[in-house]
């Protein structure tokens, strides 16, 4: 996914990071929809995690390669385009779902949907073994203090970081969660804390006319709401996106306290472009 609008971001590494080569060691389809795929690096055990939306640059190796040549610089996005075109890593964005500090490993969700597209297609692909690069890039979801509870909003393509940010929960917070996803077989078990208050409301696409993000759009309309100011977050299609953080400046939530992230472009012809 790449990420076209973001808000409050912030880098959590101190001081300036390189990207690493990580090594595929299991591969698990969780739903129809998702798979699973755990990588490790020696490189990994210093990895700044910061929980909730922690994200990184994800590079994939180019048609006959066995590795992504992945830059090495600070000024890493220039150095990559210096590179030819048959020898430039693809590029794509993707959160931390989750990290296992003792064993430099990370978790990365992907969304499958075909071969439409070179990172789900890397997804539908992967095999122990393989080889690819990450560069850190820091949190976006940041509650702030004056906020009494959390709405998120997302597709499937937020349900990863939805799902590492609701499992890193206190046991006092106050939440409620929307989430999008093509069928109810990609309903996902989310290790919510015991004591904390959050209802999570899945919304199938399949058996309606909706198209994505359209639910998303309906449901926000309904979501209970209880006492206090909300800190919302909204990630998934850049649309669906934009139409519902007009619609909750509309209902009076401060433009700042509203997190949000277009992941993809339904009008574009995949997730990845």
């Amino acid at each position: 996914m790449t990420v076209s609008t973001t808000r409050r971001g912030r880098r959590t590494a101190a001081g300036p990071t390189q990207s690493v080569l990580a090594e595929v060691t299991q591969v698990r389809h969780l739903t129809p929809h998702m798979v699973r795929i755990t990588v490790r690096s020696e490189d990994l055990f210093d990895f700044p995690y910061a929980g909730g939306d922690h994200w990184f640059r994800l590079f994939l190796p180019r048609p006959g390669q066995d590795r992504p040549r992945i830059p090495v610089t600070e000024d890493w996005y220039s150095e990559m385009l210096a590179m030819p075109g048959e020898q430039r890593p693809i590029l794509r964005n993707y959160t931390v779902r989750r990290f296992r500090p003792a064993l430099g490993e990370i978790d990365i969700d992907l969304v499958r949907h075909g071969d439409t597209g070179p990172a789900t297609r890397w997804a539908g692909r992967a095999r122990v073994g393989d080889l690819i690069g990450l560069l850190d890039q820091g949190v976006k979801y940041q509650p702030l203090e004056h906020c009494q509870w959390r709405l998120f909003l997302g597709d499937e393509s937020a349900l990863p970081a939805i799902g590492s940010i609701v499992e890193g929960m206190t046991d006092e917070t106050v939440a409620r969660v929307l989430v999008e996803v093509p069928t109810p077989d990609d309903i996902q078990d989310l290790a919510i804390p015991p004591g904390a208050d959050v209802r999570v409301t899945w919304l199938p696409r399949s058996g309606t006319a909706a198209g994505p993000g359209d639910l998303l759009r309906a449901a926000a309309r309904e979501v209970e709401h209880p006492d206090g100011r909300p800190y919302v977050w909204i990630a998934g299609e850049s649309s669906m996106v934009t139409d519902l953080r007009r619609h909750f400046v509309e209902r009076g939530i401060p433009k700042d306290d509203i997190c949000f992230s277009g992941y993809w472009r339904k009008d574009g012809p995949t997730y990845d472009d």
